[in-house]
């Protein structure tokens, strides 16, 4: 097993910060994230709920602004671009 073995294990069996994870397995948190990335794990959103997504489309759908979607849903306007 690899280190990018490991991450993959502790990223979704555990509720370790990437940070953690990076200390433990010896690598920068950036190496983690790219890793998670690479590897098409689900990445843990606690900001993009079930639903959130679609929410999202269906204002997106209605004409509504960025600006109106950020103050709805409380989401950065990164987030929402």
């Amino acid at each position: 097993m690899d280190y990018q073995d490991d991450i993959v294990r502790l990223y979704t069996q555990t509720d370790m910060p990437v940070r953690e994870i990076a200390r433990a397995v010896g690598v920068s948190p950036t190496t983690v994230n790219h890793v998670i990335k690479t590897r098409g794990v689900t990445p843990r959103n606690s900001k993009l709920m079930d639903g959130m997504i679609e929410a999202i489309c269906e204002m997106r759908r209605q004409g509504r602004s960025n600006t109106h979607i950020v103050n709805v849903t409380g989401l950065s306007k990164q987030r929402v671009s």
